[in-house]
This record gives structure tokens, C-alpha cells and sequence, in this order.
């Protein structure tokens, strides 16, 4: 997965860094902020990935496992005023471990939108 397809929200579940000016716009990829590839061709290369591998858990409540999150899709409706951005936040894709603890951790989600963090079951 190229780091510039990733949302800064995205970024800062990885657990990387990414340049301020990128944060004003959390859930649209860097790459289409930067204008540097059109909106579906992004759609289309995160949707084939599916998911970003090897993140830490920790918002989730997995301190000390590393997960996978889904990569959501970007909304497409040119008349939208979220068009570019990501549909929902992403979700941890569950692997054969319990959760635990998951609420303790949630309030400190970069850019959440949602009231919890989603879980899916890894063949969703």
C-alpha cells in the first residue's frame, strides 16, 4: 500500500506521522489532496487492497497485537460534501483473539466519528 493513498486519520492509527496540513482534512487520502491521482483511481487501489496490515491495535484495545484495519471506501457522489473522503472510519479486522478492554481505549481514536470503534470479522 503507497503511504499517500492513506488518510491522515489512517496514518495516525498505523502509528506514523503525517504532515500537519493533511490533518485539516483527516479522512481524504493524501494523494487526492494533493491532486496527484483522481478520486476513483484511489477508490479503486484502496478497495483491492481491503486492508492495511501489521497496525498496532491499541485503539481497538490490543496494546500489544498487531491487527489488521479495513480500508474503507471513498464516498463518490460528486454532489456530496464528502466526496473524496472516506465513507465511515476504518474498522479492526478480527483475527482469533479476544477483545478486550476495547472501550478504555477508544476515546483517544484519531478523528472518530463514530461512538465506538467498529470490529469486523475477517470474513466480512
Amino acid at each position: 500500500m503507497k503511504n499517500e493513498l492513506l488518510t491522515a486519520q489512517e496514518h495516525k492509527l498505523f502509528g506514523s506521522n503525517v504532515d500537519e496540513k493533511y490533518s485539516a482534512n483527516p479522512y481524504t487520502p493524501i494523494a487526492v489532496q494533493d491532486g496527484t491521482i483522481p478520486i476513483n483511481e484511489c477508490n479503486n487501489q484502496r478497495q483491492s487492497e481491503g486492508k492495511l496490515s501489521n497496525i498496532v491495535g491499541i485503539y481497538w484495545g490490543q496494546k500489544y497485537l498487531r491487527c489488521d484495519m479495513s480500508l474503507e471506501p471513498l464516498d463518490l457522489d460528486k454532489n456530496s460534501d464528502n466526496y473524496g473522503k472516506t465513507l465511515r472510519d476504518p474498522a479492526l479486522i478480527k483475527l482469533d483473539y479476544p477483545l478486550e478492554n476495547m472501550e478504555d481505549f477508544s476515546n483517544n481514536f484519531p478523528n472518530k466519528r463514530e461512538n465506538k470503534p467498529r470490529v469486523l470479522l475477517e470474513d466480512e
